[in-house]
């Protein structure tokens, strides 16, 4: 029997949740420290229905907002030539107000305010999280895609 090698393409989502009060939702983790809510995303699927899809099972978020603000990397993992993977991530911002579920809270699921972000960088994962929530919060950064590096 022929083993072939998984897919070299591996698509994810970040999903930067921001409620009314501009916080950001953050999920601890064990490894990593505290990351965004993350999707993998099928081939052929669009990234924002992967994101809506997700929303929806995982936080019961079904009424949301889109940012006029997204990133896009790519990056390619470690490794032997057979086991190398291309990644490409898209950073989405959904924006929710009150009338979304207020279960969010407690655990390892925390709303964290942009004071919180900048003082606690380090401890959030990927790097760069904050600084694309800040430059979005604060209007510095434009709209529309943004590759980042």
């Amino acid at each position: 029997m022929l083993l072939l090698p998984g897919p070299r393409l591996d698509r994810r989502a970040l999903i930067l949740i921001l409620d009314a009060k501009k916080r950001l939702f953050l999920c601890g983790s064990c490894c990593r420290g505290w990351t965004p809510p993350e999707v993998r995303v099928q081939s052929g699927v669009d990234f924002f229905k992967a994101t809506q899809s997700f929303l929806e099972e995982s936080f019961d978020i079904r009424d949301h907002r889109y940012g006029d603000l997204y990133g896009h990397r790519w990056a390619s993992t470690s490794g032997s030539w057979d086991t190398v993977r291309r990644v490409e991530m898209r950073v989405i911002i959904a924006k929710i107000d009150e009338s979304q579920p207020h279960h969010l809270n407690g655990g390892l699921h925390v709303w964290w305010t942009l004071e919180e972000l900048k003082m606690n960088h380090r401890k959030i994962y990927p790097e760069g999280v904050v600084l694309f929530v800040t430059g979005y919060l604060e209007g510095w950064l434009p709209a529309g895609p943004i590759t980042l590096e």
